[in-house]
């Protein structure tokens, strides 16, 4: 029993040849790492969605007022030119 080589069994239904089983072990490795490829783009792009989000939402906060000012009511001001001069 010790010297029993076992042998892995092909993913394809039917498939006997070794040829054959390298080749669909390979064709397997691609498909899987293009699904992970695809699913980690898709994580990216919606992290990217985020972070627009988020700048976004800073250019509302600190967008100009008919009065000229940048800093709004509840604002944060992000422009590091000149001092703050709430501290709320």
């Amino acid at each position: 029993m010790d010297n029993v080589i076992r042998r892995r069994r092909c993913a394809v239904p039917g498939c006997e040849d070794r040829l054959q089983q390298q080749k669909h072990k390979l064709i397997l490795k691609n498909v899987f790492y293009r699904q992970s490829r695809n699913k980690n783009l898709i994580l990216l792009e919606k992290q990217y969605m985020e972070v627009e989000n988020i700048f976004y939402e800073l250019f509302k906060l600190t967008a100009e007022r008919s009065d000229g000012s940048t800093l709004p009511e509840g604002g944060i001001d992000l422009d590091i030119s000149r001092p703050s001069t709430s501290f709320v």
